[in-house]
């Protein structure tokens, strides 16, 4: 991969991460909240709690980086994501504010599929790209 095709991956990379999965992972959580009646929340609120616990997520990720095996292995990217998953669902549990099972089991759903995308692109960029 030359450099400028490994900026513009990264550059996507933290355009999907920064942008798209906190945005369409807010969005998410507001309908599924909103169609499960597990509370009455806005969706800037549902937006503004994705953005900040993905935020945290990766930040953290950044740090455990140093830990984790090589970058481009599936083992590496599989770890990556379960701890995003589970941090990002923790702190959205806790800023929603909404511990009943509905709400819970929405925000799960959110998280769940949110990263799924993410990360099925992820790996379709990096791990392709190291071949």
């Amino acid at each position: 991969m030359d450099p400028l095709q490994s900026l513009l991956t990264w550059c996507l990379l933290g355009a999907l991460f920064c942008g798209g999965m906190p945005l369409f992972g807010g969005a998410l959580l507001y309908h599924g909240l909103q169609r499960h009646s597990a509370g009455e929340f806005p969706l800037r609120k549902c937006i503004k709690c994705f953005f900040i616990a993905a935020g945290v997520a990766y930040l953290l990720m950044m740090l455990l980086g140093r830990w984790m095996p090589e970058i481009g292995s599936a083992a590496a990217l599989a770890f990556a994501c379960l701890c995003v998953t589970l941090v990002e669902l923790a702190l959205i549990s806790m800023l929603m504010r909404r511990f009943t099972p509905s709400a819970i089991l929405t925000e799960a759903a959110a998280v769940l599929a949110t990263n799924v995308a993410g990360y099925t692109m992820v790996a379709l960029l990096v791990l392709d790209g190291s071949h």
